[in-house]
């Protein structure tokens, strides 16, 4: 329930300290600290990173009520157990011996008593069942500029942080599984690329792809000049000469690669400089294209999840007027705030975990864009903070009620968006030359262990071909099935194939789409 913790916790730190927001954004380097438990323990950061743990951080006060609750909850403590230092007090036998965690409570008006439920200002005994370490230190929160209680950082062994709130121990591990490992010597990695390669109705794709870079080895770099080059369908569209000699160990670089076009389905951010692990020199995306059509109108459906006020839709036409708007219009393109309380829709507010259907009648032919979008951050992924449940969905139909297009996952982030055609007056011309016949493709889960499983949905009957490649372009496995239209999953066996980051090649009527994964086991 992070969002109400964060709620709370505001209304709470604000009697002291007042309200800001000058949290480390997500991707800052973690400040390093030394401290020292309340059992007289003393740990450095940069020494648990440097031994290869991820270490999560829970900046809580004594008496701070959500901080309590997510305490009792036992995720941190479950974390411990079954992912901490192998030895250590708590831990399991068959931990993973990758995880670190720490309680810092970071109230200045606190002491040992409240720690240990014994003092005028706690909300209980927070040592009572907890193995790990807590640590009475105000000095680390304002050195992570921490404003509410609780903050919980997930530090990288990379050095790199991102809050990551009071989720789930599973949620939790999952996304620490999602770091970039170390390696000894020289590397320069790809951490992530953003795409905004956007074709609308058309055949041929343009925008950019921002690459964010950093060294991950353990020297400082002195590959000097390294070569970043954009590839699709086998034609280099952009190459970046980037000189690399003073990127610093840990240090991050953004990349960005402007005025792209294309008609290929799919792009790869390739360097193509040999340094000590290839594996983290390439990344790749997909490209979405349009050939949903409707005639005269479309109906859009939406299920709200906990936090509807926090949502809003529309739809504009090809010269980006709004045509049809529902939900809070007060935060239109102020999205991905991660604040919790949006500006006061004055009109027409959405209700939470509620159903809609409205018809839009389209006043014209020609292209449209849908927009959903969220104030917060996080889409309709509400079941990562209200135990489970429920998510929110949302669907374009048309106007034979078929569904042209929908939500891929609830986690969209700041806005989830389409592009459709109306062909009122049976224009067959409008049609694009794209034989898009797969969409909502999505791999689970990710990293995979033994068995993954391709999600996606065929608009036709067709012959589908699936095959698993190597950042080498070896194909590892391969499998063809007939498969009928409607939603589907393939299953694929992956226990044999050493650990590494793979691509799932999905092949329809010579139409290629591609999701990259990672086996862990």
């Amino acid at each position: 329930m992070k969002k109400q913790f964060k709620f709370f916790a505001i209304l709470l730190f604000s009697v002291t300290f007042g309200i800001t927001y000058a949290q480390l954004p997500d991707g800052s380097i973690a400040p390093d600290f030394t401290v020292t438990d309340i059992n007289g323990n003393s740990y450095r950061l940069y020494e648990l990173l440097d031994s290869g743990y991820t270490v999560i951080i829970d900046f809580s006060a004594t008496w701070c009520g959500p901080c309590w609750s997510y305490h009792e909850s036992g995720d941190l403590e479950t974390l411990w157990d079954e992912h901490g230092p192998a030895g250590a007090t708590g831990v399991s036998v068959n931990t993973t011996d990758d995880i670190f965690v720490m309680m810092i409570e970071s109230s200045s008006n606190t002491n040992l008593a409240d720690i240990q439920g014994t003092g005028g200002n706690t909300q209980g005994d927070w040592t009572a069942g907890t193995n790990f370490p807590i640590v009475n230190d105000d000095n680390v929160s304002n050195l992570y500029e921490v404003t509410y209680f609780p903050t919980v950082y997930t530090v990288c062994p990379n050095k790199l942080l991102t809050e990551t709130g009071a989720y789930s121990a599973t949620y939790h591990y999952q996304l620490a599984s999602e770091c970039s490992p170390i390696v000894e010597g020289i590397n320069v990695a790809i951490l992530s690329t953003v795409s905004s390669l956007y074709s609308g109705c058309s055949n041929t794709a343009s925008g950019s792809i921002e690459v964010t870079i950093q060294n991950s080895g353990t020297d400082n770099s002195s590959l000097g000049i390294i070569s970043i080059a954009v590839v699709a369908d086998g034609d280099t569209l952009a190459v970046e000469d980037y000189n690399a000699s003073n990127l610093a160990q840990f240090a991050t670089d953004e990349i960005t690669f402007n005025n792209l076009q294309t008609d290929a389905e799919s792009y790869s951010i390739v360097i193509t400089t040999v340094d000590n692990n290839l594996a983290d020199n390439l990344a790749s995306g997909t490209i979405e294209y349009s050939n949903n059509e409707t005639n005269q109108f479309v109906t859009v459906k939406l299920l709200t999840d906990a936090y509807g006020g926090e949502t809003y839709v529309e739809i504009k036409d090809e010269n980006d007027n709004v045509i049809w708007f529902e939900g809070n219009e007060e935060i239109a393109g102020n999205y991905n705030t991660e604040q919790l309380t949006p500006p006061t829709d004055p009109t027409n507010p959405l209700s939470n975990n509620t159903e809609y259907s409205w018809q839009v009648d389209l006043p014209s032919t020609g292209c449209f864009s849908f927009t959903i979008g969220d104030y917060y951050g996080d889409g309709l992924n509400s079941s990562i903070y209200t135990d489970g449940g429920p998510d929110g969905n949302w669907s374009v139909d048309d106007n034979n009620g078929v569904v042209i297009t929908q939500i891929a996952e609830p986690n969209f982030g700041g806005s989830d968006e389409t592009v459709f055609n109306n062909n009122s007056l049976g224009d067959s011309t409008i049609s694009i030359d794209k034989n898009q016949n797969v969409a909502s493709l999505s791999l689970y889960p990710n990293p995979v262990n033994s068995v993954g499983e391709l999600r996606f949905n065929l608009t036709q009957a067709s012959s589908v071909g699936l095959e698993v490649v190597d950042l080498l372009g070896k194909v590892m496995l391969s499998k063809n099935v007939s498969l009928n239209a409607g939603q589907q999953n393939i299953r694929f066996d992956v226990a044999n194939l050493p650990n590494g980051v793979y691509l799932a090649k999905l092949s329809v009527n010579d139409k290629v789409s591609v999701e990259k994964f990672t086996i862990m086991k």
